[in-house]
């Protein structure tokens, strides 16, 4: 799902983001982990890469290739451990240039992304996708606002049922009308909501593969993937 203004009419895409996944409790070091020490620490030897954020480094040729192989408009950073903001806004600074957009998805630790956007350049960061599940569960866009700083856009991301393997609620997965009914409440916070998300398409596969509409009457009705996505979508709609 996507926002509004950045999906045509007709469903032709207009943006694309890649999503950069840090790790979780008890993974190796990582994405932002390297991140945190390529950007930070340029004159640590690492074997076979290039520190820094100059036109030589082996960030710029990653974020080279997001832009001209894929197609990329945007980066969303998904940082859910490291929380080393200056390595962020170095990464960002290295994005603007390229002419790139960076997107955030928070679920916790407001102040860590209120730096990232305090030290952005201007109109780098267009908008903040909140996780409303899991970790995030009791978070809503309005609370966030007073937050994070400026005018950016703060959408809510949802999980559907099917998501951790299970046709139940868990970790703050919902069913359709569930997402609607949240969303609603959202909006009626905040007002200037104008896009919701969900998290992730593979659930919807799962939900439909696991037979979750028999096993869990209470998870919902349908039973092809076509089906779900279409009560899915509409329960994302603004109204």
């Amino acid at each position: 799902m996507a926002r509004k203004d950045r999906v045509a009419e007709k469903g032709g895409v207009r943006r694309i983001e890649i999503l950069l996944e840090g790790r979780w409790f008890n993974q190796t070091p990582n994405t932002y982990d390297f991140i945190q020490d390529w950007v930070m620490s340029p004159a640590k030897p690492y074997p076979g890469v290039t520190t820094g954020t100059g036109q030589n480094s082996t960030l710029y040729a990653i974020a080279k290739v997001f832009k001209n192989d894929l197609g990329v408009d945007a980066v969303c950073i998904d940082d859910e451990s490291v929380y080393n903001d200056s390595s962020i806004v170095g990464l960002g600074r290295l994005l603007g240039g390229m002419g790139l957009h960076m997107t955030l998805c928070p679920y916790t630790k407001a102040d860590y992304w209120k730096a990232i956007m305090t030290s952005s350049n201007p109109g780098l960061i267009d908008a903040v996708y909140l996780q409303c599940y899991d970790g995030g569960s009791r978070n809503a866009p309005g609370q966030w606002v007073g937050k994070l700083p400026g005018n950016i856009p703060i959408d809510p991301i949802f999980s559907c049922r099917g998501a951790f393997g299970t046709c139940g609620s868990s970790h703050g997965s919902q069913t359709p009308a569930e997402i609607q009914t949240r969303l609603a409440a959202f909006k009626k916070d905040y007002p200037a909501m104008s896009g919701a998300a969900l998290w992730q398409v593979a659930d919807i596969k799962d939900y439909i593969r696991m037979g979750c509409a028999v096993k869990d009457p209470s998870s919902g009705s349908v039973t092809t993937e076509a089906g779900y996505l279409s009560q899915l979508k509409n329960s994302l709609e603004i109204k």
